[in-house]
């Protein structure tokens, strides 16, 4: 496909006189299937943008997607591996296998993820029919129906807020059970990422608990 274009260009180069116009063909130069060069590389050019065009249609949303799931499965990793190093408390120089790079990654992550739930938390409390409250359990009595999804499908963005908000629970959760079980201390029995997990998951709870019953 590449090369054929480049073959009329050389064609083109070697007939200065042959007429750019299909129409205007000559007969000095001839037809390929029926079709001259000249048309033929202009049409070869049109589909040859075409193609780039739909390329870029079809290609930008998983970019998207492969960094959102990057994302994602970095900061699974970071909290696996604190949680790992922490279940049975940390032992002398194990510390210095979680780096401090992964530390601050994670609590980065952590910090969107936290906003994306304050965001969620905020539609919810401005429209409770709406189907993110319904979702988040804070509907009104009259709209307890769009749990099922029925009444209030999800758009695409927020079907993926909802699942980042299930990552950041279950994470949260899963550090504060590791840090339960040494005892809740804050020394270098547990990475700091993971009793800071712990009581962010805890400060959650009230916040939620606040709108719930407010």
């Amino acid at each position: 496909e590449i090369a054929f274009p480049n073959l009329l260009d050389i064609m083109l180069i070697l007939k200065p006189k042959y007429h750019t116009s299909e129409s205007e063909h000559t007969g000095k130069f001839p037809y390929v299937f029926g079709k001259s060069p000249v048309y033929l590389k202009n049409q070869l050019g049109y589909f040859h943008t075409m193609s780039i065009t739909n390329m870029n249609k079809t290609l930008l949303p998983y970019v998207g997607w492969l960094l959102l799931a990057t994302a994602i499965g970095f900061y699974l990793f970071g909290i696996g591996k604190a949680v790992w190093i922490s279940w049975n408390g940390v032992m002398g120089d194990e510390i210095k296998s979680y780096p401090s790079f992964i530390s601050s990654s994670v609590s980065s992550l952590q910090g969107i993820l936290i906003i994306n739930l304050g965001a969620l938390l905020g539609i919810a409390t401005k429209d409770p029919g709406s189907a993110v409250a319904s979702r988040m359990l804070m509907s009104t009595p009259g709209n307890i129906a769009g749990l099922n999804g029925a009444k209030n499908p999800l758009e695409l963005k927020e079907q993926i807020q909802i699942f980042g908000v299930i990552i950041l629970i279950v994470s949260l959760i899963v550090c504060l059970i590791t840090w339960g079980k040494n005892n809740f201390v804050e020394d270098n029995t547990v990475l700091p990422i993971i009793h800071q997990s712990g009581k962010m998951f805890i400060g959650i709870i009230v916040a939620y608990f606040t709108l719930i019953l407010k």
